[in-house]
């Protein structure tokens, strides 16, 4: 997740990242989003908002040359608060079952509209989306995707291998 979310933003990747406004205040906030994503979090300043506006009426005045400038100034004059990962591994396994649970999930939602179709085979696995080509092993598997199912289906046809 936070490699997408860097593809977002840059070729490189995000070396940590910033949380500014009224979230800084939350401290559980910014020390879980530092665990969740593994880089370190800088937190501050509060009043993001307000120093956002007094720097480019600066930078309008000739104050600050350029928003390099103008961020340096920021630094400068606000305390700010930094949240190193910790509790690496087990972030990593939350993740690692969320991304197995999101493939599985995200690949039986119905494609037209309202039918969905699932294949069951005793020599498959669990861990498969239920395709004809990669099919669940077992019928309680199946019904507990159908209950993550959010759409409402005229049409369930389930095939048993």
């Amino acid at each position: 997740m936070v490699h997408s979310l860097e593809l977002s933003f840059t070729n490189e990747g995000a070396l940590e990242f910033h949380i500014v406004g009224d979230g800084v205040q939350h401290r559980l906030l910014c020390q879980l989003t530092a665990n969740a994503t593994g880089r370190p979090v800088i937190a501050g300043p509060v009043e993001a908002t307000a120093l956002g506006n007094v720097l480019v009426q600066a930078m309008a005045h000739g104050e600050n040359r350029n928003v390099a400038e103008a961020r340096d100034v920021a630094a400068r004059s606000f305390d700010t608060e930094r949240y190193e990962p910790e509790a690496a591994e087990e972030w990593n396994k939350a993740y690692q079952r969320y991304k197995a649970h999101h493939t599985r999930s995200e690949s039986i939602m119905p494609t037209n509209n309202s039918k969905l179709t699932l294949y069951i085979a005793t020599e498959a696995s669990d861990d498969h989306p239920g395709t004809i080509g990669r099919p669940l092993r077992t019928l309680e598997r199946a019904v507990s995707l159908l209950k993550i199912c959010e759409q409402k289906l005229d049409e369930l046809v389930i095939y048993l291998r």
